[in-house]
């Protein structure tokens, strides 16, 4: 009875302590979160080691990630950076890799023009504009189109969105540069 119980009151802790809500964290202004992982080998502890830390700003977003490996180097790396609760600038960064891979290195500016999103840019390490993405809406402000450009404007594919009566979307067309039709999705409401 007292095992269930304690393992019970354990699964609650678990949960109440991995989903603490933007709000909790604002109001006992909590800065950032470290998570040790701790592995064990017939019941006795093995290792330990930060496996996590997250900084959080003053509105209790996280705006720097870090994964770490077992070692204690920077697995991944990832930073956000808000305007009016949006994220305009985001970061990520894997240093670790396996098989003798490439690090993958990737960062997304967002722009928006009121609460529309308007353009994703995608950047290189060095800053170089690598992928364009723009956003068009119709006049209930739904996605209508996004075009799709390479680092030099030169526009790669369009999305076109179809909505019904409802504002519900009917269809989404694929269509690359030369205007030819790559793929086209229905959707059915029942």
């Amino acid at each position: 009875m007292i095992r269930t119980f304690f393992i019970s009151a354990l699964l609650v802790c678990s949960i109440t302590v991995n989903g603490q809500s933007k709000k909790l964290l604002r109001t006992y202004g909590i800065q950032s979160m470290t998570e040790t992982t701790v592995k064990y080998e017939n019941g006795v502890e093995i290792s330990r080691y930060v496996s996590e830390k997250e900084i959080f700003d003053k509105d209790g977003e996280w705006i720097e990630q870090f994964d770490y490996t077992e070692e204690g180097e920077i697995k991944t790396y990832r930073s956000r950076v808000y305007h009016k609760g949006e994220v305009i600038d985001e970061v990520e960064d894997k240093r670790i890799v396996k098989n003798n891979d490439k690090p993958e290195y990737s960062r997304t500016q967002y722009t928006f023009d009121k609460d529309e999103l308007k353009k994703e840019t995608d950047l290189d390490e060095e800053g170089n504009v690598v992928r364009v993405k723009t956003y068009f809406y119709n006049n209930f402000e739904d996605v209508s189109e996004v075009t799709i450009a390479d680092g030099e404007q030169n526009i790669q594919e369009k999305l076109v969105y179809t909505y019904d009566d409802r504002g519900l979307r009917i269809e989404k067309q694929r269509i690359d540069s030369e205007g030819v039709l790559l793929e086209s999705k229905h959707y059915a409401y029942e």
